[in-house]
């Protein structure tokens, strides 16, 4: 299938692997302090706006870590997506052909690194879990650490470091 605008803004908002595959390529995009921030602060016209980026980068560590999102989630990530599908095609025409074409496969799956359990969450007083992950993205393996409370859902981007 050819990647077009319409096809773009109609799979994102409809198709979960799409909205995930969207969700992660965008977070990618961000700069590294965003990345960690979870905040938008530069106006590169890269990655997620100023209004998306906290729960769309919060969608994408979800992701990242094995999670698929619920359905609550994908409903949101529904409708703030298709506003990115311009940026998404320009994405998929400057990347490599096998890229782009991996819109139609599955989310990236990511392998746990790690995993201990640290302190105490701030919103429930139940354990946190310190889990490092690392994935493949375009740019090479990128090896990121998060904390998330397994109770409460509460989860916290640490830091990330792009392997070669």
């Amino acid at each position: 299938m050819e990647a077009t605008l319409e096809v773009i803004k109609q799979k994102v908002g409809s198709d979960p692997k799409w909205a995930s595959k969207a969700i992660v390529r965008l977070f990618e995009e961000q700069t590294a302090s965003e990345r960690i921030s979870y905040a938008t602060t530069e106006k590169n016209g890269r990655g997620f706006n100023g209004v998306d980026a906290e729960i769309l980068s919060s969608f994408a560590g979800q992701i990242q870590r094995g999670r698929s999102l619920s359905p609550k989630q994908l409903a949101i990530a529904y409708k703030k997506l298709p506003k990115y599908a311009k940026q998404l095609l320009e994405l998929a025409n400057t990347s490599k052909p096998e890229v782009a074409a991996q819109m139609d496969q599955d989310p990236i799956q990511s392998k746990p690194v790690n995993p201990n359990r640290v302190g105490r969450c701030e919103n429930c007083g139940h354990e946190l879990v310190a889990e490092s992950i690392e994935y493949e993205t375009a740019k090479g393996v990128q090896l990121e650490t998060y904390f998330y409370c397994e109770h409460c859902g509460y989860d916290q981007y640490a830091y990330s470091l792009l392997r070669d």
